[in-house]
Formats: structure tokens, sequence, C-alpha cells
């Protein structure tokens, strides 16, 4: 049988579970989520450049055909194309190139803790050029230190048209967008990260894109060299937060846990053991945090991010208790605990 006291105390667990669950729940105010106003302002620059890219496509005839007369259009390619890497979705492109998802790297990045004197390593295929375009808006407008990593074969709709490579984006924005940050190191990608595996042409195609751009591919002899040369980098520059985006051979290995890996934030995560990991994996457990870019269609769901473009203010806003409501509860929680003390529970006397 419980003693009184003990059922005393459990009341008063009660009391206080459900004071906090019911202020926590009815009683919270939004407020603006810290660096909110550069959430913003990383969106508005990330748009800016979008729109950019969506002038040059159309004074050169290459908007696709699939994204014709939608929210950043210009963001996306063909079907397929000789330098088409895999298939891709097409809605889960057109998420991909919301501008909001700038605000979101903020969020992350400030939820880290990091500042502009700390490096981050964007590896980036041209699979998901608008993810590209957002996240380096967000890290300039941030001020971030960035080593950027390329990768220039893309996925269905990602930049895949030879005529408008994520190389010919990155220059573009260099050129009339002030875009700070050039690719360190370009290759081909797809298998093995050395053009293994693309259409007959594809090839080719990366070679005229580097060659106008002024560009040297690197070229891995195997995938374990590709691997290596992104760690290397990532362990030179002393990167505090590796982002991928994409899924470049190099980076996810051929563990076959790799293409399950979640999307966005993780400090720590088991990714993968096994001898052939990427890159994601191998710099991971050195202790760095990842943000992941893939299944963009699980992660706009998640935050609020979809393809019509509307603003989700709640990507802006933190909820924060009412301090004065959650006072009162304090002080009721209080009155409680000394009403329960003071309560006599009569037990049957002992015979």
């Amino acid at each position: 049988m419980k003693k009184p006291r003990d059922i005393q105390f459990f009341l008063t667990f009660v009391a206080a579970i459900t004071l906090v669950v019911i202020s926590q729940t009815f009683f919270t105010a939004d407020s603006p989520a810290k660096n909110s106003e550069i959430m913003k302002q990383a969106t508005a620059r990330a748009a800016a450049w979008m729109q950019i890219i969506q002038k040059e496509k159309e004074a050169r005839h290459l908007i696709s055909a699939e994204a014709h007369h939608f929210p950043a259009e210009a963001m996306l390619g063909d079907e397929l194309s000789e330098m088409t890497t895999t298939l891709g979705a097409l809605e889960a492109k057109k998420i991909s190139v919301n501008p909001q998802i700038a605000a979101l790297v903020v969020r992350w990045i400030t939820e880290l803790g990091l500042d502009s004197t700390d490096e981050v390593m964007v590896a980036s295929s041209g699979s998901f050029p608008g993810i590209a375009v957002s996240t380096l808006a967000a890290l300039q407008t941030l001020n971030q230190r960035t080593v950027l990593v390329t990768s220039v074969g893309a996925s269905s709709f990602g930049a895949n048209q030879p005529a408008m490579t994520i190389l010919d984006i990155e220059n573009i924005l260099f050129a009339q967008g002030g875009l700070r940050y050039i690719s360190e190191l370009v290759t081909y990608g797809c298998d093995n990260d050395n053009g293994e595996g693309f259409f007959d042409g594809g090839r080719e195609e990366v070679d005229s894109a580097a060659l106008r751009n002024n560009t040297i591919l690197w070229v891995p002899a195997s995938l374990e060299e590709a691997i290596r040369k992104r760690v290397e980098i990532a362990t030179r520059h002393r990167i505090k937060l590796l982002i991928n985006i994409g899924g470049n051979h190099a980076m996810l290995g051929n563990c076959v846990h790799a293409s399950s890996l979640p999307n966005g934030l993780h400090r720590s995560l088991q990714i993968c053991v096994h001898s052939d990991r990427g890159a994601i994996a191998r710099i991971h457990e050195t202790g760095i945090p990842i943000i992941h870019f893939l299944n963009i269609t699980d992660l706009g769901l998640k935050y609020g991010i979809s393809d019509s473009h509307t603003s989700n203010n709640t990507l802006y806003t933190a909820q924060t208790p009412n301090r004065w409501v959650l006072s009162c509860f304090l002080f009721a929680l209080v009155a409680v605990v000394i009403f329960l003390r003071n309560v006599k529970i009569d037990t049957p006397e002992r015979k």
C-alpha cells in the first residue's frame, strides 16, 4: 500500500506536469526568431540571384518546357540531356527552387552558433541548383567563410542543360550578382565522380562548360580518390560545418545506408562504418555537423516550404512561453504543493 506522503508527492508531480503542458500549449506567443532579419535578407538575396538566372535563360531561350510559368522556373532544367546522371522528380525540384530555403540554412547555422570566422564546406552537384543558390545566398548574407566543391552532372530537371550548367550559374552570379564564392574543386560527377555513366556526349558537354567558364576539371582515377580529395579539402580548411547538396557519388559512397541519410541538420548521426563510406560519413565522424539536402519533398513538408513559393512566416518566428502566465502557473504550483503538504490524510489504525 502506498504511503500518504507518496500519494501527495505523486499528486504534486501530476499537477506540475499538467500546468507546464497547459502553459506551453495554450499560452505561448510568436516572437521573431534569432537572426530573423538575416533570414529574410538571405531569402531576398536568393530570389534576386534566381531572377538574374531567369533573365539569362530567357535571353538564351533556355526555359524548360516542363517548368514554364512556374515561380523560379529558370532554376529548373530539362527531363533528360546528355549530362543527366539520374532520374529526378519534377515536384521535388519545384520545391527545391523556393528561395526560403536560404532562411532555413541561416536558421540552422544560427542554431550551431557558428560565426563568420568559422569555415563552411558546400559540396554540391548540379541536381539542385536552386538549393545551391539559396545556400550560397545564406552563407554570403552571414558573411560566412566558405569553400565550394562542385560536380557538374545533374539529375532530371536540375542544371542538366548543356548551355546552362551549375558552372554557368555560378559564374553568371559571380559576374552579375556579387557572388563572392567560386568553386575550389570541380568534377564531372556521375559514377565514380569522373563522368562514367553519362549518356553519349555528356563528358564533352561538361568539357565545353568548363572551357567557357575558365574552369579546370579534376578527374579522379577512382571513387576512393574522389572521396579522399573531399576529405582532404575539409581537413585543410578546418571546416566547422559540411553542407551537402544532391547525391554526388563521392559524397555518398557505396554504403547501402547512404541513400537513406535524413535531410536537414545533424550534429551527431551514425551514418555508415563500411569501408566504402563516402565523404559525408568520413567528415562527419570527425565531429563535424552536417546539413544534407536530397529528399526535398520530406524537407518541404517538415518546414512548410512548398512549390507555390508563398511566404511561410513560421520560418522567421519562434514560439516562446508567455512569462506572465507562466509566473502565475508557478505561483499556483507552489500553492498546490503547500496545500498538499498540509493536507492530513487519515489512515486506518493498526490493531
